[in-house]
């Protein structure tokens, strides 16, 4: 039998998503236990953020609450 392992890349993004959903007064995750590199690509693509005052945090960006005109 084969097991199947996630990837870290989705670990994180799940774990970003289930904290917005679960905990949406403190939605940050550690980036610790995540590949550093897969936290500088979502910071870049304005995915993510960082804790104001804690650089290892990062939260999803709420995307439905852009700007329109």
């Amino acid at each position: 039998m084969r097991r199947m392992f996630a990837h870290p890349r989705l670990l994180f993004i799940q774990a970003l998503m289930n904290r917005s959903w679960d905990k949406p007064t403190d939605p940050y995750v550690e980036i610790g236990r995540y590949p550093k590199v897969l936290a500088n690509f979502l910071l870049r693509a304005n995915v993510a953020q960082e804790h104001p005052r804690d650089a290892r945090k990062l939260r999803l960006i709420p995307f439905q609450k852009g700007n329109r005109s």
